[in-house]
């Protein structure tokens, strides 16, 4: 689908990767793609075509029952076999991408007042990643992690990645759209 969408200058402005997953399994769940300037994939279904459990084929869209869509779409598995979705979709956007890979207290940071922010710098975790990165806690500006985090929600597309068993790092994906691809 990414492949098609390129070619044809088309885009879902939702922050849903999708590589390895069908859109089948994306919107079923209700929760891909959701931030504070996108949708949810599922809120892009404009039509969705299934066989239900005695193997009756239906088809629900925005144009006939509006009230039913999103429902529909977000399945959670029990609406039967989907078996064609129809997306709606926009012109496709130019983007500057702005990723960065940091240590999970920089992404998120804690406010500078909140109880314990101090003794969180003396973490063995903490200290160990900005020693590898030559860094020492002094490095640490809280005031400007917490700008950057406020800006980060704003953008037209904002992701967060954390892995609890590598634990430290935290991977940011952000970007911004700067008009259509012409």
């Amino acid at each position: 689908m990414r492949l098609w969408c390129i070619k044809n200058g088309y885009q879902y402005k939702s922050n849903v990767i999708m590589v390895e997953v069908n859109v089948c399994g994306a919107i079923g769940t209700c929760s891909h793609g959701a931030g504070i300037n996108t949708q949810t994939l599922s809120d892009y279904i404009y039509e969705i075509e299934f066989i239900d459990h005695k193997g009756v084929r239906h088809t629900i869209s925005k144009r006939t029952e509006p009230e039913l869509i999103l429902s529909a779409a977000s399945n959670l598995g029990l609406l039967g076999i989907v078996i064609y979705v129809t997306l709606e979709m926009e012109t496709l956007d130019i983007i500057e991408f702005q990723p960065r890979n940091t240590y999970k207290d920089f992404t998120v940071p804690w406010p500078k007042n909140y109880p314990n922010a101090e003794a969180r710098k003396n973490r063995p975790e903490y200290i160990k990643w900005l020693q590898k990165h030559g860094k020492n806690t002094n490095d640490l500006d809280w005031e400007n992690n917490f700008r950057l985090f406020k800006e980060a929600i704003h953008k037209t597309y904002c992701e967060w990645f954390y892995f609890p068993v590598e634990g430290v790092h935290v991977f940011e994906n952000c970007f911004n759209t700067y008009g259509k691809k012409t």
